[in-house]
């Protein structure tokens, strides 16, 4: 009876350590960053966690926005706060894709590596995209 204890044991301990080690104790995952909350007054696909996905070819419908020269001034037009609702980046087109609220093409473009860029609201408009490079952080305004 001991000879199968001896080879037990050590069984035991190998299917512990693998299932601690795989993470498979329980629900303990945590979020990921897309999972950040976006805007919250209507949902859209990326608000809710699903991304809109960025085409290969400029899209000929792409609103043109241009950087914000005097950013204070600017800002100071807009009710505060602000909400977010992130957008894609389609470096080969070089446009903005922000889901439900159109496709954007930046003037001056978008340089740099890591671009991020957030559609900016206020009282559900939007006006604003600030966007951020490796190299710079620039706001590029909306026309109404």
């Amino acid at each position: 009876m001991p000879r199968p204890l001896v080879v037990l044991i050590p069984l035991f301990v190998l299917v512990f350590v693998a299932l601690a080690c795989t993470g498979a104790s329980g629900p303990t995952a945590s979020p990921t960053a897309g999972e950040t909350a976006t805007r919250e007054p209507e949902p859209s696909p990326t608000a809710t966690g699903g991304s809109p996905t960025a085409e290969a070819t400029p899209t000929s419908a792409a609103t043109t926005v241009t950087a914000v020269e005097d950013l204070a001034a600017f800002l100071k037009q807009f009710h505060q706060p602000f909400v977010r609702q992130r957008c894609l980046f389609n470096a080969a087109a070089g446009q903005l894709d922000c889901g439900e609220n159109g496709v954007f093409q930046p003037h001056p473009p978008l340089e740099g590596e890591s671009v991020h860029c957030d559609l900016l609201f206020t009282n559900d408009q939007p006006f604003a995209l600030h966007c951020s490079t490796d190299l710079s952080v620039t706001y590029y305004a909306i026309a109404p």
